[in-house]
């Protein structure tokens, strides 16, 4: 070993190729061999990077060897949770192996495994990449034609694994799609059954649960299912273990919720606890899911013994990172102390334990690199229902006062991982700093939600104090409301009536009914201004459209904004804005408005945005209160708003088309000038350069992938936020454009000339704003207000009283609303998707 370390570092001659593959596998083997390891530590990590350094000078026949062990080694260490130590071993070997050989390929594949287990998706994705380049091309020693399809399979098999890690399900159905047709290539069944168990792990994560268990009943009856399940060990029978498990989590969820389950499906958790195939890791996840399913039963001793053994089962996979089965095993402890009333200290006692679990997942997520698109924090319910638990937990240790406190700090703790609360640095504000900073101006109140597989947690926040209270209702039933009414808002607005149909006024009963119950209603009465914290848990919700008090919306009967979390409200609260009664007596606006033709390929369907000289005459007229700078048609470019911008402005309104971009991570993007697609990245980049108050009247500037536990910085909104706004205007779907500019203009005549604060300019420019004939009386409440907006940009006029907003009736206007394709096209992809996933559901 000291000889290769001299020659490594330019020393003398030492052991020729045939003696380093000699001392390379046995440091392979005897760093593998428990027994041996300990040792080698000090030593092995060292050795293994002289080796490879020496690499280059060895024939193609010796790197296929060396790359065997490596490839060898760096699984063994894998599979038995090292995977620092299988980092270590793949590192350098990477730089001398990866290319155009077989070994090179696998390698690259072990690596972006390794990558996944360890979160560093974008590295995982980055070398398939380079693996599927390299396995496209001439290989060395010429694979055969299944031994090539069988590299793609595993590439794609990993590329899917990252994607539903990453809570990207939407761009994993594309690999699955891949390896279901090798799949369909190949002679080997096994693969096939791959192929199924990711399908079903799609499905799972899409909660499509009866289709993953119509899936797995029709790959058992088939050939291939039929030859698998008689095999007693290797492989084939551990993937078919692997395949009733995901089943039969499908089945709990189904039976939890109410739903009928097919027969066959009781008996799979049942049957594969008896499968000796069936890997540690797997086993585990079994007796959590049927331990789950014995609590959902009140069957208390059953589920202790089943949480016992899975216990049991994950302490021999110790130091498996990534693996979360202990955070759920925890979980389902305080769940059973609780429901079982065990008593107090062993309620404490498992709360404890969960304590330290979640506290060490949320340290190991904070390790993670901030990213505006991929996964939130508490993306896979496990970890919503291990928040659940401690919340409820918390509050019945507390007590009402203290336990509301206390359930208030967790939530702070987990808000903190958003990613908008990291690029602000929001992440050290405890109960006292929100409370004081956020709560205690008069008359405004912040709910706080929290939704979860079992139960809806709120807290409610103002001068008075805490309260907590939870609502015995899933958040995929909360799904399904939210669903449902957003469905019945485009489908009415694709076939408008003189009133709202009874669909709509169903669905917006039936979620006020669960998200605001009269409970609620009472408990913010004396609010004049409610923020809405949450909607990360929630998803996009018009609450303006609920019922609040004395029978009106809550939209007419309170100022109404949003929050993505309580962390980012402080830090908006301490941005440097003019305090109230001190704004400027004229404000600097900075308004770009789109061309009318110009169009980048991905949106050539759409109408181009007719802005004539009776629209700009309009909009000048009622922006003339303000320092006006206005980029029109060609000059309506990002590069030049954004550059006013940055000169400094108090207002900044952009009027153009939204558009979906797939090709992007964040797909969201406003459409200016020259065609150039303007997205979140775009917004974030110019830190501290946007203005206090931000318009995007753009077709769902306000949404994007739900990224549950994060808090919005995959969207335009959340951009620009951690850009440096601190309010913005955006609608959350797909608006008349017509409608846009009457709304902008009597937004403006309230904020600019009245000097109102944007929430009660936004609250005033609904009621003023005309009804065309598609935007009925909802129409004005699909534009969400997401910041504090309490500071006004200019100075108040003379005339500063708002008259309360009445309840809308819908009616034609003087004129004809012209609405753009987009609109249309937009409304319809709601009504699709919303249909789709009430099916799923």
């Amino acid at each position: 070993m000291r000889a290769i370390e001299a020659e490594a570092n330019g020393g003398a001659a030492g052991p020729k190729p045939a003696e380093l593959q000699r001392v390379h596998e046995l440091t392979c083997l005897w760093w593998s061999d428990p027994t041996t390891r300990a040792a080698l530590d000090p030593v092995a990590p060292g050795a293994l990077k002289s080796l490879y350094a020496l690499l280059p000078r060895h024939s193609d026949a010796d790197l296929a060897t060396i790359g065997g062990h490596a490839l060898w080694l760096a699984r063994t260490l894998k599979d038995s949770g090292r995977l620092a130590d299988a980092r270590s071993v793949l590192e350098p070997a990477l730089p001398a192996l990866a290319g155009p050989r077989l070994v090179g390929v696998s390698l690259l594949i072990e690596a972006a495994e390794v990558d996944r287990l360890v979160d560093r998706w974008t590295s995982a994705l980055e070398r398939l990449d380079r693996a599927e380049t390299f396995a496209r091309g001439a290989l060395q020693p010429e694979p055969s034609e299944e031994d090539r399809r069988g590299l793609r399979f595993a590439i794609e098999f990993g590329r899917a694994s990252t994607l539903l890690e990453m809570g990207l399900g939407d761009r994993a159905q594309a690999p699955i799609a891949e390896l279901e047709r090798l799949a369909r290539e190949s002679e080997l069944p096994l693969r096939r059954a791959d192929a199924v168990w990711m399908s079903v792990r799609a499905t799972n994560a899409a909660q499509r649960f009866d289709a993953s268990i119509q899936r797995i009943e029709a790959f058992l009856r088939s050939s291939d299912g039929v030859e698998l399940t008689a095999l007693e060990t290797g492989p084939g029978a551990a993937r078919i273990a692997s395949l009733l498990v995901r089943g039969s989590i499908a089945a709990v969820e189904l039976e939890a919720h109410g739903k009928p389950v097919a027969e066959p499906a009781h008996a799979w958790l049942d049957a594969v606890l008896e499968r000796p195939e069936l890997a540690a890791g797997e086993r585990a996840l079994a007796l959590v899911v049927r331990a789950r399913r014995s609590l959902d039963r009140g069957e208390f001793e059953r589920a202790r013994a089943d949480l016992g053994l899975a216990g049991d089962s994950v302490v021999a996979r110790a130091g498996v990172a990534g693996d979360e089965r202990l955070l759920s095993i925890r979980t389902l402890s305080l769940r059973l102390a609780l429901e079982a009333r065990e008593g107090r200290e062993a309620t404490l006692r498992a709360a404890e334990a969960l304590e330290g679990e979640l506290a060490g997942w949320m340290a190991r997520w904070r390790e993670q690199q901030v990213r505006r698109g991929g996964l939130g924090a508490l993306q896979f319910r496990e970890r919503r229902e291990a928040v659940s638990e401690l919340l409820r937990a918390r509050v019945a240790l507390g007590g009402p006062l203290q336990g509301a406190r206390r359930a208030l700090e967790l939530v702070l703790d987990v808000q903190a991982l958003g990613s908008v609360a990291r690029s602000l640095s929001a992440s050290q504000f405890d109960a006292d700093t929100v409370l004081r900073e956020l709560a205690s101006a008069e008359g405004r109140g912040f709910l706080v939600f929290f939704a979860a597989r079992d139960r809806t947690h709120v807290l409610a926040l103002d001068a008075s104090g805490i309260s907590h209270h939870a609502f015995e209702i899933a958040g995929e039933r909360l799904d399904e409301l939210r669903g449902e009414l957003v469905a019945a808002i485009a489908e009415e607005r694709l076939a408008p009536a003189a009133t709202p149909s009874a669909a709509f006024e169903e669905a917006r009963a039936a979620l006020s009914r669960e998200l605001f119950p009269a409970e609620l209603v009472e408990r913010t009465r004396a609010w004049s201004t409610l923020v809405v914290v949450g909607l990360d848990s929630l998803g996009y919700v018009p609450f303006e459209l609920l019922d609040g008090r004395d029978g009106c919306w809550i939209g007419e009967s309170s100022r109404l904004a949003y929050l993505p979390s309580l962390p980012v409200g402080v830090a908006l609260a301490r941005r440097g804005a003019s305090p109230l009664g001190t704004a400027p007596p004229r404000a600097v606006a900075t308004v770009c408005v789109a061309p009318e033709g110009v169009r980048p390929e991905f949106t050539r369907d759409l109408e181009p945005l007719t802005f004539a000289n009776d629209e700009e005459r309009a909009l000048r007229a009622s922006l003339a209160e303000s320092e006006l700078s206005l980029y029109l048609q060609d000059e309506a470019t990002w590069s030049a708003w954004s550059g006013a911008v940055a000169r400094g402005a108090d207002y900044g309104l952009i009027l153009a088309h939204g558009v979906r971009d797939e090709t992007r991570e964040e797909p969201e993007c406003i459409v200016l000038a020259g065609g150039e697609p303007v997205g979140p990245a775009e917004f974030e980049a110019r830190v501290g350069a946007l203005p206090n108050l931000l318009v995007l009247a753009s077709c769902s500037a306000g949404r994007g992938r739900l990224r549950r536990g994060d808090d919005g910085r995959n969207q335009l909104v959340g951009a620009a936020l951690a850009g440096g706004a601190r309010t913005v205007v955006a609608p959350q779907v797909a608006v008349d454009y017509r409608y846009s500019l009457e709304l902008v203009a009597a937004l403006h005549e309230a904020l600019l000339r009245e000097g109102a604060t944007p929430l009660e300019a936004l609250r005033t420019a609904r009621s003023r704003a005309p009804r065309t004939a598609r935007a009925l009386a909802y129409e004005p409440y699909l534009w969400h207000l997401t910041g504090l907006g309490d500071v006004p940009i200019a100075r108040r006029g003379a005339n500063p009283a708002h008259a309360p907003v009445p309840k809308p009736t819908s009616g034609p206007a003087a004129w004809v609303a012209v609405v753009g394709t987009a609109f249309l096209a937009g409304a319809l992809l709601i009504v699709l998707a919303r249909k789709r996933a009430s099916e799923r559901s």
